[in-house]
């Protein structure tokens, strides 16, 4: 449909469906000023009023998530809280029902930046049999939907206690949405940071780094050209040399992003010299993204603030003015190593992991501008990149 088209749907909808709800409820008080529609559910069963619901008043029944550490939905008592940090995912959801039986409805939801509606209309058509495969609920898009808002909800709360997360050394980081993040969140927040690393090196095993992080990054050419130094590290990181892993990552956390932006400015502008200039441009260039989801446009600022940081603070380019400057250990420092000052905390597993998470992150990024600002299909490049070359 057009726009205006679309306009007038919903506006036919809401004045069939929503006005008389809310006259029924604030005829003689008003429509509260506080009172926002952010989501709305219309069940209608059949030889019954509509039921209208807004909000919290209701929610949705939830088919076999995928909980954290092998759990499943029997593991929990009835009445025992599933907390944000014990889902992973949630791939489907069961249609509504009104005293046990299913029922036709219409959901509306706001995504952020539409209204977006769902119907579903075949327990109200005539030869509707609820054992009848060709009437099977799909409520896909409905998962979809509730998994973003379990990931705002965590970057929400990573946002709290942003302090914390940076005291390990840690950011919004990306590839570790939802899970574990949300558990790490949780540990930090207890008072127990040593729990929230233990957690992060036992999760982003050699498996998760390869498979979940490089193997994905060859679709953004500034990582492409690099793949035989990510494969080397990968090498070096499984064989425990971390000395050899952070020394071939930490410099290139500043190159992808000075030579994406080599490739992407107009050539009427320059790459700036120094690295701050360059993560402000870098971040300029982001927010040129349409349509950024809120969980999204959090995550790039709390990964340019780490990026951006010019302290003594536990960041990439953490000052290093003065040879016996304390360092902090917690994230390598690009500025101490390049120079050849020995700190042996450094050298960790876990910091070797931290540096194939900000990659990641930063790949990410580029990879929303590349496909929303430039419209590219980087899974048919990602496919060119893993045919077998010929010899």
């Amino acid at each position: 449909m057009t726009d205006e088209q679309k306009q007038v749907f919903f506006d036919n909808w809401h004045n069939q469906w929503i006005r008389p709800e809310i006259d029924k409820r604030f005829d003689s008080t008003g429509v509260p000023d506080n009172f926002k529609i952010r989501e709305c559910l219309v069940m209608l069963p059949r030889g019954q009023s509509p039921i209208v619901q807004f909000n919290d008043e209701f929610g949705w029944m939830v088919q076999n998530p995928n909980m954290s550490n092998g759990k499943i939905l029997a593991d929990f008592e009835v009445g025992q809280p599933i907390h944000l940090y014990d889902i992973l995912k949630i791939d489907g959801v069961l249609p509504p029902t009104v005293n046990g039986e299913r029922v036709a409805f219409m959901y509306l939801y706001w995504d952020g930046f539409h209204y977006q509606l769902f119907v579903d209309f075949l327990p109200n058509q005539p030869d509707y049999d609820s054992n009848d495969d060709r009437f099977t609920f799909s409520g896909s898009v409905i998962a979809h939907h509730l998994q973003n808002i379990i990931i705002e909800r965590i970057v929400i709360w990573a946002k709290q206690h942003i302090a914390q997360i940076r005291g390990i050394g840690l950011w919004i980081a990306t590839p570790l949405l939802p899970y574990p993040l949300s558990k790490i969140v949780e540990r930090v927040d207890a008072g127990e940071p040593e729990e929230a690393r233990r957690l992060l090196v036992e999760y982003c095993d050699s498996e998760f780094i390869t498979d979940k992080l490089v193997k994905t990054w060859y679709p953004i050419k500034v990582f492409r050209d690099r793949q035989q130094v990510f494969d080397e590290a990968i090498q070096a990181h499984k064989c425990s040399l971390y000395h050899a892993s952070i020394s071939t990552l930490i410099n290139h956390i500043e190159g992808v992003i000075v030579d994406w932006l080599h490739e992407h400015l107009p050539p009427s502008s320059k790459v700036e010299k120094k690295t701050k200039s360059r993560i402000a441009q870098f971040h300029d260039v982001l927010l040129t993204i349409p349509q950024f989801e809120y969980m999204y446009r959090e995550a790039l600022e709390a990964t340019i603030g780490f990026l951006r940081e010019n302290d003594n603070g536990a960041t990439p380019f953490q000052i290093f003015n003065n040879w016996l400057d304390k360092i902090d250990p917690n994230f390598p420092s690009r500025h101490a190593i390049s120079h050849g000052k020995y700190v042996p905390e450094l050298y960790t597993e876990e910091n070797s992991i931290k540096l194939f998470l900000l990659l990641d992150t930063i790949c990410q990024f580029m990879m929303f501008y590349e496909v929303r600002v430039l419209g590219r299909d980087l899974g048919n490049i990602a496919e060119k990149a893993n045919e077998p070359h010929s010899p």
